[in-house]
């Protein structure tokens, strides 16, 4: 059986700087707390142990002449002096034999006398004859000696329940002072940590935002560590933006396949190229430099942006890429950037829906009284070479290659709304799909020495035939808006001049 994971609890910073601060506040008001107690127990322990002393040694010192004389009057009226002292509890003098002579207050037992004796040091607790315990009394004993002969004793009990009593509220107010002080520290604390930390908390969610997408300035400024931090999650921040915006800019100049490399590195995009295996397919529309005769140059743009993006749809639902619009020409790649196996069949299949799209639009054109529009598609499959390719301070992303040129030559040989293919590349989809064309027939092509077989496509079987009517219908009932920003800047100079694969209107 798994064992179920544990729970994670999160912190905040803010807590454990307040949890930090606040127990480094209370052991250290701990620490001087318990070391000033002890301090004040030890003085006060040596200044009753040096009051009872003094007093014992007073007595003997004073009973010397009537205890030697045997004036029991004095005695009594010394016990009496001494009793009036609330801190004595009692006084006894006795002779050698440790017989009573005088006493007053407490009784003193016996024992007690003989162990100070024995010992030398004060008693305490003791228990008094009925065995009740006293614990706050000390027994302090000193010899009533005349002429270096000791007589008697005389035994002091020391009453320290007063002196007790103010140490045990002491303790009680220091320790009150110190938990206040602890608490008006720790809320100190615990206000300095929140202060300390929030540029931290900033810090924190603007990473969470980064993350997220969520790109924001942190407007804080200051002069520590922090404020470098934060000036780096700025600048960063900034770059952010930065690469944002040239990633939707080169998203409308490129294909988002090619923008999404050239944007992850450079390493995964072969400086130079690449050789693949693809098919390239070359459209223009028939007739452009008559029609552009009678059109605005604003009005030759928008025909051409609108008809741009019906190719870039096409294109895109059958996994091909807009490698570049080439004046009224566009030149699609199939099978690179990303890796086809189908792409001859998708290359064909997509130049049956653009020519499926057009004959569509013609109608409603026809319909608004305007002039058709037709494309003449060439076709060609074969290995060539995909990367940059450019100069060192501008490249582009595209594929070159002789299986390149006759595409763009078999483009030129079109007709109207005709799409041809060479002869391997019928062959090859033949083994899968079916192709409905007209015979083969051998042309002579610029650049080639031998004449190259063809034959013109009229439609091709596939299984998804109600989706691409469907999307024929979605394109068709959206119209092209005319207020989206134009993909291309178009230089109506040339618009009479042959584009560059070479065809001559």
């Amino acid at each position: 059986m798994a064992s179920l994971p544990k729970p994670q609890f999160n912190v905040s910073i803010a807590v454990k700087y307040a949890v930090s601060i606040t127990l480094l506040i209370v052991m250290g008001m701990g620490i001087v707390a318990l070391v000033t107690f002890r301090d004040q127990s030890e003085v006060h322990e040596k200044l009753q142990l040096e009051f009872g002393r003094i007093i014992s040694q007073q007595i003997a010192s004073s009973a010397v002449e009537p205890f030697f004389t045997e004036d029991e009057f004095k005695l009594g009226v010394l016990l009496n002096n001494l009793s009036s002292n609330s801190r004595v509890a009692g006084v006894v003098i006795l002779n050698h034999d440790f017989h009573v002579v005088a006493q007053t207050g407490l009784a003193i037992p016996q024992a007690a006398i003989v162990e100070s004796i024995k010992t030398n040091k004060h008693i305490e607790p003791f228990a008094d004859q009925d065995h009740h315990p006293h614990q706050n009394i000390v027994i302090y004993v000193s010899p009533i000696v005349f002429k270096g002969v000791t007589g008697g004793y005389a035994a002091l009990a020391v009453n320290n329940q007063n002196v007790a009593t103010l140490l045990s509220k002491s303790l009680k107010t220091f320790i009150t002072v110190s938990v206040i002080l602890c608490i008006s520290v720790s809320l100190m604390g615990i206000a300095m940590a929140q202060k300390f930390s929030q540029p931290i908390t900033s810090l924190a969610a603007a990473t969470r935002d980064l993350q997220q997408g969520k790109l924001k300035h942190i407007p804080e400024r200051r002069t520590d560590e922090l404020g470098m931090l934060i000036d780096a999650i700025n600048n960063m921040s900034h770059g952010l933006i930065q690469k944002d915006q040239v990633e939707v800019m080169l998203n409308k100049l490129v294909d988002r396949d090619i923008a999404e490399k050239v944007l992850g590195g450079i390493q995964e995009v072969e400086v130079g190229g690449e050789h693949v295996e693809a098919t390239v397919l070359f459209a223009d529309i028939v007739g452009f430099t008559n029609i552009s005769e009678t059109l605005s140059p604003q009005e030759v743009s928008n025909l051409l942006n609108e008809y741009y993006g019906y190719f870039d749809q096409c294109a895109k639902f059958y996994f091909g890429t807009v490698d570049k619009f080439i004046g009224d020409a566009v030149m699609l790649v199939f099978g690179a950037p990303k890796a086809d196996k189908d792409h001859q069949f998708h290359a064909l299949a997509c130049a049956v829906l653009m020519n499926r799209l057009v004959r569509r639009l013609n109608k409603v054109r026809k319909e608004k009284g305007l002039f058709e529009v037709n494309l003449r598609i060439g076709i060609n499959s074969g290995s060539m070479l995909a990367g940059l390719i450019g100069g060192a301070n501008r490249m582009q992303y595209t594929v070159v290659g002789d299986a390149v040129n006759l595409a763009s030559r078999l483009c030129s040989e079109a007709g109207s709304s005709q799409i041809i293919i060479e002869e391997s590349m019928y062959n090859n989809i033949t083994q899968t799909h079916t192709i409905r064309a007209e015979s083969r027939k051998h042309i002579k092509v610029r650049g080639k020495s031998e004449p190259v077989a063809i034959y013109h496509v009229h439609d091709i079987e596939q299984p998804n035939t109600q989706i691409v009517d469907n999307l024929i219908d979605d394109i068709i009932s959206q119209p092209y808006k005319r207020s989206q920003p134009n993909p291309i800047t178009l230089d109506t100079t040339l618009m009479g001049e042959p584009p560059a694969h070479g065809k001559v209107h």
